[in-house]
């Protein structure tokens, strides 16, 4: 692994390893991930250079044309590929719970705590490290919704009954 990291570089493979339906979209998804991976603590708007940008990001993401986890799919195999040649990496796993309680009419959203008003999804992450801490990349992100409350606490239930233990 080189001791720099150019973001073109990696947004071009991420891109070019996803599959989606046609050249144009690769070009725009390098994009995107050139622009959001140079601010990533910032919103679409203030991540891209004008509002133009910003709405492009959202047609992007809105295209009917590939699945959310098409765009993961490009993701997933530049990391495997960084893997070639690593004597010992670690694997990082965290469980998120993104709250949209605030978001009383959208629809899609599952009940994320034991309160039947909270809402939101869930979703598990497996980050991959070199031995020295160096991220390489995603290997791996599932996300799911709760379509019932859950009555007990998630200390309390055995490791295979958990959600997050949930392939797909």
């Amino acid at each position: 692994m080189p001791t720099f990291f150019s973001l073109p570089i990696w947004a071009a493979q991420v891109a070019a390893a996803t599959p989606l339906p046609d050249r144009r979209l690769h070009t725009r998804l390098e994009r995107l991930l050139t622009d959001l991976a140079s601010k990533p603590l910032d919103a679409f708007p203030q991540a891209t250079a004008d509002w133009h940008q910003a709405k492009a990001i959202y047609r992007f993401l809105a295209n009917d044309r590939f699945a959310w986890n098409d765009l993961l799919a490009g993701w997933h195999a530049t990391t495997a590929q960084s893997l070639s040649g690593q004597s010992l990496v670690y694997v990082a796993h965290d469980t998120t719970t993104f709250s949209f309680t605030s978001l009383k009419h959208t629809s899609g959203l599952g009940y994320i705590n034991q309160l039947e008003a909270a809402r939101g999804i869930h979703g598990h992450s497996s980050l991959v490290l070199q031995a020295d801490g160096v991220v390489l990349g995603l290997l791996h992100q599932h996300y799911w919704v709760r379509s019932q409350l859950r009555k007990s606490a998630p200390n309390t239930r055995p490791r295979q009954d958990k959600e997050s233990n949930v392939r797909v």
